[in-house]
């Protein structure tokens, strides 16, 4: 559940990060404080987002598991699905 303002704010970041993209294209320099700030913010929202990830798997294998017997009987001759979480 994602509250109206995280949504504002990562847009804003977004967005952000966009023109600052932009202006970097056009050839603008970034001062020595600057490159600080964007490594900051990259490192926040590469954590959230490695949490958020991390919590989703975690709360994928809380779920009940079916018996062994009902399993074999609803996947005979269909293999079984393996689930690789990716984190950068």
């Amino acid at each position: 559940m994602a509250d109206d303002m995280s949504v504002s704010e990562l847009k804003i970041a977004i967005n952000s990060a966009n023109n600052v993209l932009e202006m970097l294209a056009e050839g603008k320099k970034l001062e020595r404080w600057q490159i600080s700030k964007i490594v900051l913010a990259s490192d926040y929202l590469s954590s959230v987002c490695t949490n958020m990830r991390a919590d989703t798997h975690l709360e994928d294998e809380e779920e009940p598991e079916e018996s062994e017997e009902e399993s074999e009987e609803e996947d005979e001759g269909e293999e079984e699905a393996v689930n690789i979480l990716l984190i950068p």
